[in-house]
């Protein structure tokens, strides 16, 4: 075995220095222009993170495999091809491992490091697209929100006064917590998890019929329509990928937070449907514990 080792690494590091090492400069920059095109289309359409996703996500996997397929395929081929040649000339054989090795290094692992970062970087200066041409905020760059004050005078006369208000760039750690909590509840359909993170007089509106539902059991109610929606539809899961808190405001014992957020629906025998949007909560400070009394989820395309 440390023969086979040996040989692999030594007919690995003769590459760059053989025939043919153009190869090694150009396949790398064309998986890498590849990477920054397909991450930039993911920043503007807010799609999740490639790799970090395709990992976790058992759901968006398929169809990032099939992205991926898709761009770097015919690179991936040209590498083997390429590979293989140079080992007909100078090893006289073809080694499948190396031809493996070389083919996976020029051709998907640029591909794979940069197309979820260059997302993320894209994502803070790129707003996702939305029908009609309107863009959505994709991120609360200023850390300025503006309040309206609202004057009524003794004639009846209304005065609004604008007044910048700076806040932290980040919301208090536990709406944090109560945020994500609920949103894994809801991908994980757990139920009581997601349960306990309401209270008070709960109000969830959401794009399926009654659209609207009322009281202190409103999300029980919501998530037993959502299910059967959900069957009558053929869909086997749903999946909510959270891309940030892009607006929040707390005052006294009431919170507001808007979570820009990407939902993807797994229909049976048909591809996976991708829609960005924007979860918006109401929350109520019980005590010293916060709880979600408002839930909302409105599709932007």
């Amino acid at each position: 075995m440390e023969e086979i080792l040996k040989r692999v690494w030594d007919n690995l590091i003769a590459r760059a220095s053989g025939p043919m090492n153009f190869r090694l400069i150009i396949q790398p920059a064309v998986a890498s222009f590849l990477a920054i095109r397909a991450g930039l289309k993911d920043a503007r359409e807010g799609r999740p993170t490639f790799l970090w996703t395709a990992v976790t996500n058992r759901a968006h996997r398929p169809e990032l495999f099939r992205q991926g397929r898709r761009d770097v395929g015919k690179v991936f081929a040209l590498a083997v091809v390429l590979d293989a040649i140079y080992q007909l000339i100078v090893q006289r054989g073809v080694y499948v491992l190396e031809l493996l090795i070389v083919a996976i290094s020029l051709a998907v692992v640029p591909y794979v490091i940069l197309r979820g970062p260059v997302s993320r970087i894209a994502r803070k200066f790129t707003r996702p697209r939305e029908r009609g041409g309107e863009r959505h905020r994709a991120a609360y760059l200023t850390g300025i929100a503006t309040e309206a004050i609202v004057d009524h005078q003794s004639q009846g006369e209304m005065r609004i006064a604008a007044q910048e208000t700076t806040m932290p760039k980040e919301p208090p750690a536990e709406i944090q917590t109560l945020i994500d909590t609920a949103i894994g509840a809801f991908n994980d359909k757990n139920f009581t998890l997601f349960n306990s993170t309401f209270g008070g007089d709960v109000v969830i509106v959401d794009g399926f019929a009654p659209f609207r539902w009322l009281g202190p059991n409103a999300q029980g109610r919501w998530w037993g329509d959502a299910e059967r929606w959900a069957k009558d539809l053929g869909v086997l899961n749903e999946h909510v990928s959270p891309q940030g808190i892009v607006h929040w405001q707390v005052v006294g014992t009431r919170a507001y937070a808007v979570v820009s957020a990407v939902l993807t629906i797994t229909l049976r025998k048909r591809e996976p449907i991708t829609r960005p949007g924007i979860l918006t909560y109401t929350l109520l400070k019980v005590g010293e514990e916060w709880k979600v009394e408002g839930h909302t989820w409105g599709r932007l395309r």
